[in-house]
């Protein structure tokens, strides 16, 4: 069987396992312990020098890296209606690349937000720490936070640039469901998968979809992007009632 090895609650995670179901491929799924878990992963992936990143799919001896990869992969592999229309890979990695730009953006927002929230950092603690060395173990919780702003470079940036990278994303997304709803490119494609998790860095959907306490489900909610691209929040709450059933 295929394994994943991820972050459940990611959204590049959430683009490669719903590419995965939808297409009917089983696999095993490893959640990955940043920091932690690296020399778990570059022993699995055999490379112990570089830059690496989740999720990562293994089958066998093939390891396949990045959603989009995944995505195609699974294609190859499964069955069900294709995500990728021969006449759209342009269009599709266009889409991505939105994608791509607007989780960036959101995750550098959001990883702020918890390094300023001690009941965050708190949350994100392994279940395994007891509760009178949660508060106490709150700056190992900030070390894994200031880890993802160090790898992903984003430590500079102020809220003001992230929030600006966001709506130029959703403000583009928007305009072009316009054109076409209910699908970005008149079918459901990968197109829809990637656009439609960027909505989850902006509201986050209950429940199965997305498990975290209180004050991390605030850090990861942007009330006011929320109310002003409201109508995008809907189309993904659509899409995922029609598309994504767990």
């Amino acid at each position: 069987m295929l394994t994943l090895v991820g972050l459940s609650y990611s959204a590049w995670t959430e683009k490669a396992r719903w590419a995965l179901e939808h297409h009917g491929v089983r696999y095993r799924f490893i959640e990955y312990l940043p920091m932690l878990g690296s020399p778990f992963l570059r022993f699995k992936a055999r490379r112990f020098r570089g830059p690496l990143s989740v999720p990562m799919l293994f089958d066998g001896e093939m390891i396949v890296e990045d959603s989009f990869s995944i995505a195609r992969y699974a294609e190859r592999l499964g069955s069900g209606q294709k995500l990728f229309g021969s006449d759209q890979i342009a269009q599709i990695e266009h889409f991505n690349r939105l994608s791509e730009q607007g989780l960036a953006a959101a995750r550098a927002l959001i990883t702020r937000r918890v390094l300023r929230s001690p009941q965050a950092l708190e949350e994100n603690l392994p279940r395994q720490v007891p509760g009178f060395l949660r508060a106490l173990s709150r700056p190992v919780a900030r070390m894994g936070a200031e880890y993802l702003m160090r790898k992903y470079g984003f430590g500079a940036d102020s809220d003001e640039t992230s929030t600006l990278r966001l709506t130029g994303v959703l403000d583009a997304l928007e305009g072009a469901l316009a054109k076409s709803a209910p699908y970005l490119l008149g079918r459901f494609s990968y197109a829809d998968i990637a656009a439609a998790v960027v909505l989850n860095m902006v509201m986050p959907l209950p429940p199965p979809h997305f498990r975290s306490g209180p004050a991390n489900r605030d850090c990861w909610t942007s009330s006011d992007l929320a109310y002003r691209y409201r109508t995008l929040v809907e189309w993904r709450d659509t899409l995922y009632a029609e598309h994504r059933r767990r």
